[in-house]
């Protein structure tokens, strides 16, 4: 088997965001299965999770705030990870050699 993940950009109460689950998963499957993608009918599991803040904004105080993060973060042994963490703008590959990285530097990986 194999897994896809979709996501879709909208703002906290517009339309998609209202949207059901249902029409969310018929929107994207319909549309992959059209593209030829994957096929509708070898979709076995389907699931919406909807994130509030899901998006970095870097704003004129982003460096400013984002180095105060890190030294509080530092200070407390704390080590950040990840799009949420690092507060870094990141796709999954970033998040996966950023986590292998800290586990090296752990000692946990060879």
């Amino acid at each position: 088997m194999s897994s896809a993940m979709a996501e879709i950009t909208c703002n906290a109460g517009d339309g998609i965001w209202s949207a059901s689950d249902e029409a969310l998963i018929e929107h994207v499957v319909g549309h992959a299965d059209r593209l030829g993608v994957f096929r509708r009918s070898d979709v076995r599991l389907s699931r919406v999770a909807r994130t509030r803040y899901a998006y970095v904004v870097f704003d004129r105080t982003h460096r400013r705030n984002l180095d105060l993060v890190n030294a509080y973060a530092d200070r407390i042994g704390l080590r950040l990870l990840g799009r949420f963490g690092q507060f870094d703008y990141i796709n999954t590959d970033q998040v996966i050699l950023r986590a292998l990285a800290l586990a090296k530097a752990l000692g946990a990986a060879p």
